[in-house]
C-alpha cells in the first residue's frame, strides 16, 4: 500500500517535470515562429516547409503536455479528496501508512 504523502510528493514532482516540458515546448515554438518571419527562411521553400512542420509538431506536443497537466491536476484533486486524516487513498479500505507501533 502506498503512503498518501508519497503520492502527493510524486504528483508534485510530476507537475514540475510537466511544467518544465511545457516551458521548453513554448520556448521552442516561439523561436521557430520567429524564424518563420526571417527572410533567409521564407526565401528557401524547403526550409520554410520544414520549419512549418516543426511548428505543427510543437503545437501537437504542447497539446499533449496540456492534457497531461490536466490529468495530473485531476489526480491532485482526488488526493485532496482522500481522507488525509487517515492517510488513505479514497480507494483504500485500510490506512495506507504502516503502523510503527510495536
Amino acid at each position: 500500500m502506498t503512503n498518501l504523502n508519497d503520492v502527493v510528493v510524486d504528483i508534485n514532482s510530476l507537475k514540475l517535470k510537466v511544467d518544465a516540458l511545457n516551458h521548453l515546448a513554448f520556448s521552442n515554438l516561439e523561436t521557430i515562429e520567429n524564424r518563420l518571419e526571417q527572410d533567409w527562411v521564407t526565401e528557401n521553400y524547403t526550409l520554410k516547409k520544414m520549419t512549418e512542420e516543426q511548428v505543427e509538431d510543437l503545437y501537437i506536443l504542447s497539446t499533449v503536455i496540456s492534457d497531461i497537466w490536466k490529468s495530473v491536476e485531476r489526480l491532485q484533486d482526488e488526493i485532496k479528496k482522500a481522507d488525509t486524516s487517515q492517510d488513505t487513498l479514497a480507494s483504500d479500505e485500510v490506512p495506507a501508512r504502516e503502523s510503527n507501533d510495536y
